[in-house]
């Protein structure tokens, strides 16, 4: 049957062999890389990394071969990969002829094969025919017994990945000094696949195609353990090339995950001998790069999936995957029909990559996990429609409409510290009179009034102090002449602080204007910090009360610094949201 999804009984070769042997000679210099780590500190971690290299490695399981494989085990290989049947023999050809895999086998190589089922899935921008990443599926729990990776302790498995914010930070420390920074990178073509199986493990590692019999003879993308044994190689490769950066005096801060590099410098120059020292040191160490993943120095480049500015600092989402995503949530908000809960799974993935990359998303993203957790428990598998809630769908309009706007997240919206801004507020909303404010921004004093348009002044029956105060925020991250990234807004209304901190509010019409100015943040770029003060006994509540009222006189007695300021009149009825009542949003 096409695609082996039906396992025939399985024959047995004579005599059977205890033990495999893996006929791969990887490329891997370890020579080269145990020489240029003799003076590393951590010697427990050196005679590690050179076991792996020199005898293989292990799949990280502790328990007893006996226990792990204790006869032939068969699982049928996943439905995607008789669907893409062509992809699996393209890889498996490939693969036997790179002698990264062994086979093919008309009998079962070993007594105690386990035989992990394959599968097929997208590999992003590319069509799965003829790019999808073939999958090995060391999770499927035997009926006898746990899957390979349940067998793995998560001492085994745990590592502490780099985030976009790690390379945030060399950056930021590299401004500090004066820099202006350039950056390179590369991916490690073949990843896990540079490093050996041990002989003793290689009978865990086994396929069946077509009849036919394989096993792995490198690191598969299906283990468990696999991510931390190949960091050894390529916090190896980091080691090598901060030792040789310093040994050449260049400022270069360097981040990988994984197989991903990334080395931001000073300045081009630096940039351009850090880059050549890369290229070096991966030649000499063995270790094939990807050209098409490969960037020579620039201030525009993508990593980790983030298309990083480092001349304007910003952050922002590659457009093949923006324009995906937001056809995916434009179907989701115009369509009244249900959806596969594989593809709120995958949408709801793609969000949470956004969230992390633009914060004020955050809570326009909670609608989606609110229906996916439930969906995934009824259906484990992905299997089956769910039906989008209105929330749901009025946040897939929102979200695709500031993804449509290509928006760029600054990156002083990462600071640690929640007050190292570009800008101070004090607003106050008061009423009749409108709203005002002072603050610091471009390090001078900063004083402002906004009247209220027409059906926006404060009246118990139709509007709120909160919808007041939230306008007077939204206003000051909407109005373009005001030249900041990142602000303080102090307020005197906790309601204000507490539903923006949540994302939401009941009341609808609050809800409404909390998602605007969440929308405003990320379109912008722009990144706020909430901070509630005493309307009564502070000054600088005093001074944003006058303020509201348009009375700079009043504020300058309050606060003496706000001499000689000149009050700023912000006109809200040029932003369209203000040009309607309230009750229309």
């Amino acid at each position: 049957m096409m695609g082996e999804d039906v396992l025939p009984a399985p024959t047995y070769a004579q005599p059977l062999s205890t033990s495999l042997k893996n006929p791969h000679t990887p490329a891997v210099n370890s020579d080269y890389i145990l020489e240029s780590l003799s003076d590393h500190p951590n010697k427990d971690y050196v005679a590690r990394l050179k076991d792996v290299l020199h005898n293989g490695a292990h799949l990280g399981f502790t328990c007893s071969d006996e226990i792990a494989a204790p006869h032939t085990r068969a699982h049928p290989n996943l439905s995607s990969a008789a669907e893409f049947e062509s992809r699996v023999d393209t890889f498996l050809r490939a693969e036997v002829e790179a002698t990264r895999m062994a086979g093919p086998f008309p009998n079962l190589p070993h007594p105690r094969m386990q035989i992990i089922p394959l599968g097929v899935a997208p590999k992003h921008g590319h069509p799965i025919e003829t790019h999808g990443r073939v999958i090995s599926h060391f999770s499927k729990t035997w009926s006898d017994g746990p899957a390979v990776n349940e067998l793995i302790s998560e001492e085994e498995t745990a590592m502490q990945y780099i985030k976009w914010v790690n390379a945030i930070d060399d950056v930021e420390d590299l401004l500090s000094m004066g820099g202006d920074p350039w950056a390179c990178t590369t991916d490690l073509r073949h990843a896990f696949r540079n490093i050996r199986v041990h002989n003793d493990n290689l009978h865990m590692c086994g396929y069946m195609w077509k009849g036919s019999y394989y096993y792995d003879c490198t690191l598969s993308f299906g283990g468990s353990a696999n991510p931390k044994t190949f960091d050894l190689l390529s916090s190896a490769i980091h080691y090598i090339l901060v030792t040789r950066c310093n040994e050449a005096r260049l400022r270069v801060r360097i981040s990988h995950l994984l197989d991903d590099f990334l080395l931001v410098a000073f300045n081009k120059r630096e940039a351009l001998l850090a880059f050549e020292i890369l290229i070096s040191v991966l030649s000499l160490a063995g270790l094939p790069i990807h050209p098409k993943k490969t960037t020579a120095p620039t201030q525009s480049l993508i990593f980790l999936g983030g298309s990083f500015d480092f001349a304007k600092l910003s952050l922002s989402i590659p457009e093949p995957k923006r324009n995906n995503l937001c056809a995916l949530l434009n179907s989701i908000a115009h369509s009244e029909g249900t959806i596969l809960v594989k593809t709120l799974h995958s949408v709801t993935g793609k969000l949470g990559w956004q969230g992390t990359a633009m914060p004020s998303t955050r809570p326009l993203i909670y609608s989606f996990y609110a229906q996916l957790w439930p969906a995934l428990r009824l259906r484990p598998s992905g299997m089956g429609s769910v039906l989008p809630s209105a929330q749901m769908r009025r946040d897939a309009g929102i979200l695709a409409a500031i993804l449509d706007a290509d928006p760029h997240v600054n990156f002083s919206t990462f600071k640690q510290n929640p007050l190292d801004v570009d800008a101070v507020f004090a607003t106050d909303a008061s009423g009749p009179d409108g709203a005002g404010g002072w603050g610091w921004l471009n390090s001078k004093p900063f004083a402002f009034h906004m009247s209220w348009p027409t059906n926006w002044t404060q009246n118990e029956d139709n509007i709120s102090s909160t919808l007041q105060e939230l306008a007077a925020i939204y206003i000051l991250i909407r109005h373009k002449n005001l030249n900041y990234n990142s602000a303080a807004i102090w307020t005197d209304s906790s309601a204000t602080v507490h539903a923006i901190s949540k994302g939401w509010s009941s009341v609808g019409v609050i809800n409404v204007m909390i998602r605007h100015i969440l929308s405003a943040c990320a379109v912008s770029g722009r990144s706020i910090r909430l901070i509630w003060h005493d309307r009564d006994s502070t000054d600088s509540a005093k001074a944003a009360d006058a303020l509201s009222h348009c009375n700079l006189t009043l504020a300058t007695r309050i606060l003496p610094l706000l001499q000689n300021v000149k009050l700023t009149k912000l006109d809200p009825t040029r932003i369209p949201l203000f040009r309607k009542p309230p009750q229309s949003l």
